[in-house]
């Protein structure tokens, strides 16, 4: 008889989060590589199933060997209570967690008697080897005599083409949104892993500092499979580095175009100003990508330094202006409410924005995610116990963000550059989705 996984993402602690943007990878990845195995896996996201409990119930009644969380600052008391559920419900069911933060405070998961294991890093190897080898697989933190231990590290993965496709089958495409897009149903794709860089509000360990990447044919292979066999619309690229690479980045938009893909494209986890130049942008026009979001997470000259970009406000000032030649869908991403951001620093953060006029902006709260750089110079407190997208600044600070948004987003120009770029329809979709974020999350 098969062995019978299922992996779950836990619904989020607050509702005024909103993940539904784009398909969670991860634990598809792991699904496709477990099946591969001959693991009978499936798959569950239960922050977009409006009747989760009664799929959880039909879940247990599968009695799964193993059931697998995966898990992130959002959903933390969500995977808790989940947990003690299932073992409520079946106290032979082993569950294992994994995601980034498990992997940054595993302790904070076995705390919890229902928890069998954390998977540190990667998952796709530690998974299937947890399914033989229990608490002697590699990678995992377990619980041994009331002590917390780890088992020997497991290295990352090197040759990321070895791994299957993620299987996107197992979730509705229809189900996931994303502020601004052309084509449905949306999907997603990371074409690499890891990061060289050193932001200090960053933990790097789940993909590791060393940055891998598919070759260019492996990832035009996973784009025509998902527009041919799943109908997908529209797709984002979700690498922290797509173009660290330049000439493997050159070789992948080529063959997009070659091959005649056809669909909108974006990057909504942005791209690094220093690792792009304006030839590679129009690259990308021509193999279809219309929204590219750049992330200084500042506007402040002092601050970009002090969190270690690695690039300049003056580098971003140029890639923005190629963005707009080439008439791309530019968004800008900033964070503000640092432990050494003043009222100045905010402001140049606001003129910043003002002066790179991008097609649309996002604002987020700093969060501080244990075991950064940020968070041990400034023994910073985490606390998973709150909404974390409602971290407070002073009110000050609170007022600037707030006319920052209603200026920009009630401009009569920037309202009408918006509908040209996007459509009537999709314009009035993506601001009351943007509006409703921004309210819960004030």
């Amino acid at each position: 008889m098969k062995i019978k996984v299922s992996i779950i993402i836990p619904d989020n602690n607050f509702k005024s989060i909103d993940t539904k943007s784009f398909p969670p990878l991860g634990g598809l990845y792991i699904t496709s590589f477990l099946k591969e195995k001959g693991v009978d896996t499936y798959f569950y996201d239960f922050t977009v199933l409006n009747r989760w409990k009664k799929k959880f119930h039909e879940i247990i009644d599968c009695n799964p060997k193993v059931i697998g969380l995966s898990s992130t600052v959002s959903n933390f008391a969500s995977t808790h209570s989940l947990a003690k559920s299932i073992k409520a419900h079946n106290k032979d069911i082993k569950i294992i967690v994994g995601g980034p933060y498990p992997t940054c405070v595993p302790e904070k998961y076995l705390i919890n008697k229902a928890i069998d294991a954390v998977c540190i890093g990667e998952g796709e190897h530690t998974f299937y080897k947890y399914l033989n080898e229990g608490d002697k697989a590699d990678g995992l933190m377990v619980r041994k005599n009331g002590q917390f231990i780890y088992t020997k590290p497991r290295p990352s993965i090197e040759n990321l083409d070895d791994l299957p496709f993620p299987d996107l089958t197992q979730i509705d495409l229809n189900k996931y949104h994303y502020y601004f897009k052309k084509g449905k149903p949306l999907s997603s794709i990371i074409t690499s892993r890891g990061c060289p860089h050193n932001c200090t509000y960053c933990f790097h360990e789940v993909h590791g500092h060393k940055w891998r990447a598919r070759s260019p044919k492996n990832v035009i292979d996973e784009i025509k499979w998902q527009v041919k066999e799943l109908g997908v619309g529209e797709l984002g690229f979700w690498d922290d580095n797509l173009t660290l690479d330049q000439k493997r980045a050159e070789k992948i938009f080529d063959l997009i175009t070659l091959e005649k893909i056809g669909i909108p494209l974006s990057t909504p986890n942005a791209i690094r100003v220093d690792s792009v130049n304006k030839k590679l942008l129009l690259k990308m026009k021509k193999a279809g990508f219309w929204v590219i979001v750049l992330a200084p997470e500042t506007g402040d000259p002092y601050i970009i330094k002090k969190i270690q970009k690695g690039f300049t406000l003056e580098q971003t000032e140029r890639v923005a202006k190629w963005c707009k030649e080439l008439n791309l869908f530019l968004v800008l991403y900033i964070m503000m409410g640092f432990p050494f951001e003043t009222k100045e620093n905010v402001k140049n953060s606001l003129d910043f924005i003002k002066k790179i006029k991008p097609d649309a902006f996002n604002i987020n709260r700093f969060y501080p995610l244990p075991k950064t750089p940020i968070v041990n110079e400034y023994n910073l407190k985490t606390d998973e116990g709150y909404n974390y997208r409602n971290v407070r600044m002073t009110k000050e600070f609170e007022k600037l963000l707030n006319s920052a948004f209603i200026h920009y987003y009630s401009d009569p120009s920037n309202i009408w550059n918006l509908i040209k770029k996007v459509g009537i329809y999709r314009f009035f979709y993506s601001i009351l989705r943007l509006l409703n974020d921004l309210i819960t999350s004030h």
